[in-house]
């Protein structure tokens, strides 16, 4: 059976890449958006915008946002504990 772990870590905003699933503040629980793409501002800043187009965030090149990160593993089907009777 293959299962699904997700860890947030922190990274630049220049660092990002489309489908990367972002949050400004990641400790926050709502905020996390998917990245569509990412846009350089004339003033030297960033923009990454979410698929959706409604959700976006700016900074500096070496801003740190938090990423959600996924790792799948497997595990044996037998390795499941029973169910409590």
């Amino acid at each position: 059976m293959q299962r699904a772990a997700v860890q947030v870590v922190q990274m630049r905003m220049t660092e990002l890449m489309p489908g990367d699933i972002v949050n400004r503040n990641p400790a926050e629980p709502r905020g996390w958006f998917e990245v569509r793409q990412l846009e350089p501002l004339p003033n030297g800043a960033v923009a990454v915008i979410a698929v959706n187009e409604k959700d976006s965030i700016n900074g500096a090149p070496n801003d740190l946002v938090g990423v959600q990160v996924t790792k799948v593993f497997t595990v044996p089907e037998d390795s499941r504990p029973p169910a409590a009777a």
